[in-house]
């Protein structure tokens, strides 16, 4: 009979109790703490980026009593901005009056500025059509005559048409 009790309290001993690392959640609830597993799933990232992060110190984190980490959502949010679902519901945007009523005045000042432009642009176009008026027509360009009749036949060689020639001449022959 002794031996059945050593046993049964050798039983106890070994038991491990199996504690969940985060509190259940309810709907609209935040865990207390994250482990790496639950933070990348709330940033959309993969568990490796989440404990490089931890371990270059830009995400503080704590291990628990079995080595695992413990990570404060507010912590780990502050690097890591939360995963926005597409079933998740946005609040109405909400509408000011004053917001409304500036929106409006601005409105009708830009339509004023435009209605202004459009008579600056009339205004100017009337200005240039006065001074093409005010200008003499204009002269039909005479026709130059042929560079033949007036220079000479040929040229007096100069040093500089020399030396012109000849480097052309180089040129072309290599």
């Amino acid at each position: 009979m002794r031996w059945r009790t050593n046993h049964n309290r050798a039983n106890d001993l070994l038991t491990i109790k199996v504690q969940p690392r985060c509190r259940p959640l309810s709907n609209s609830e935040q865990p207390a703490v994250y482990n790496l597993a639950t933070a990348a799933a709330a940033a959309g990232i993969n568990k490796s980026t989440v404990l490089r992060h931890i371990k270059a110190g830009k995400v503080s984190a704590t291990r628990d009593h079995n080595g695992g980490w413990q990570i404060d959502p507010a912590e780990f949010h502050r690097t890591f901005p939360p995963l926005v679902t597409a079933g998740a519901e946005q609040p109405p945007q909400q509408r000011d009056a004053t917001a409304d009523a500036m929106v409006a005045l601005l409105r009708e000042q830009l339509a004023d500025m435009r209605q202004q432009r459009d008579q600056w642009q009339n205004e100017a176009a009337d200005w240039k059509r006065q001074a093409q008026n005010l200008l003499p027509p204009p002269q039909p360009a005479p026709q130059q005559a042929a560079t033949s009749e007036t220079a000479p036949a040929t040229e007096p060689a100069t040093t500089g048409n020399r030396l012109l020639r000849t480097w052309r001449w180089l040129r072309t022959t290599g």
